[in-house]
């Protein structure tokens, strides 16, 4: 395999296969990327489930479609995500959950850690009933994953691309934490000059807004001479 190729495995209920194909037909029109979009591309006559993990140990990013159908499913909720979360926590890929359906998200420990696609947390169902360019929303957020996966997340600078943030999405999670696990919590954040700081703050205030963690988020700028 080219160096620069990388192996992509969609996660999602066999009930939202709908959005899985879709999905699927924007990735294929990228660069350097192989999909697998869960059971369907195996083999017929293999044994599935090791398969699976076969596939999930060589993925580089692995993109959640979320639903009730998806959080409700055993397999995925005890062995996929599992499986996933140990290959995350070791710095092995990079995930994106893409709510496809209205469900209790925000009550799953691991996914509610990321920032989530759509980026208003609506879901894919929601977004096309309304009549919404679903295919432009899909295209935005594939090309947000192509140009992940194509640079070095060593020292990665935080930035937005196609309204999205990427990058040091750890420092992101380590300060809510200390925001939300400490009653007076102090939070403070130095680095060189563009490497995100700032970027990163406001992503944080923003999600926290958006989960109703703070009733208000003030901002201070101070200019020094």
């Amino acid at each position: 395999m080219d160096k620069n190729e990388k192996n992509i495995f969609i996660s999602y209920s066999h009930q939202d296969e709908k959005w899985a194909r879709r999905i699927k037909k924007h990735l294929k029109g990228l660069n350097f990327i192989n999909v697998v979009a869960s059971y369907k591309d195996i083999p017929i006559g293999t044994k599935w489930e090791s398969e699976i993990y076969t596939i999930l140990d060589k993925s580089d990013i692995v993109i959640l479609l979320v639903s009730a159908n998806f959080l409700s499913s055993n397999f995925i909720r005890n062995m996929e995500l599992e499986w996933i979360e140990k290959r995350y926590k070791k710095d092995e890929i990079r995930v994106f959950p893409i709510i496809v359906g209205e469900c209790s998200w925000k009550n799953n420990e691991f996914i509610r850690r990321f920032q989530v696609l759509p980026k208003n947390g609506k879901s894919l169902n929601e977004i096309d009933m309304m009549g919404k360019d679903i295919d432009k929303i899909l295209k935005d957020m594939v090309e947000s994953i192509e140009y992940i996966s194509s640079i070095d997340n060593t020292g990665m600078t935080a930035r937005i691309v196609n309204d999205y943030f990427i990058g040091r999405e750890k420092e992101k999670q380590q300060i809510e934490n200390i925001l939300l696990e400490n009653k007076k919590p102090i939070c403070e954040i130095w680095g060189k000059a563009g490497i995100g700081k700032t970027s990163i703050i406001r992503e944080v205030a923003n999600d926290l807004k958006a989960k109703n963690k703070f009733e208000d988020i003030i901002w201070l700028n101070f200019n020094y001479d």
